[in-house]
């Protein structure tokens, strides 16, 4: 799932660098042909297509810094051997739920889901 959204995002970011060329080619065009409200426009556009780009690209950059937090998160529900360990990933889980804006799954419901799924095998 996530991983589609970054793919998605990096697509629209290439499809705004082209726009953002087209955009620099028309301002000159205007310029040259001295229609110099047209450049003004244009010049407004091609800024909000460089800050969309720069918003985009920084949403991608934390979606990618999101899924490396849950690749640790599941590296330590792998781990739980005590109650350090338990509470190493509950603090973990807590942080990424706050970030993520939803409810945190504990180490407690984690180990009981495993459990079972150890019990059905």
């Amino acid at each position: 799932m996530r991983k589609l959204t970054i793919i998605k995002l990096k697509i629209l970011m290439a499809l705004i660098l082209i726009y953002i060329g087209s955009n620099a080619y028309l301002i000159l065009e205007c310029i040259l042909s001295k229609e110099y409200i047209g450049a003004l426009f244009y010049c407004i556009v091609f800024l909000f297509s460089l800050w969309t780009y720069y918003g985009i690209k920084h949403e991608a950059k934390v979606n990618n810094r999101i899924d490396g937090c849950h690749e640790l998160l599941k590296i330590q529900a792998s781990v739980i051997t005590d109650e350090y360990m338990k509470g190493m990933y509950n603090g973990m889980e807590f942080i990424l739920a706050v970030i993520e804006d939803r409810e945190p799954v504990y180490a407690s419901k984690v180990l009981r889901n495993n459990s079972g799924k150890d019990n059905e095998k």
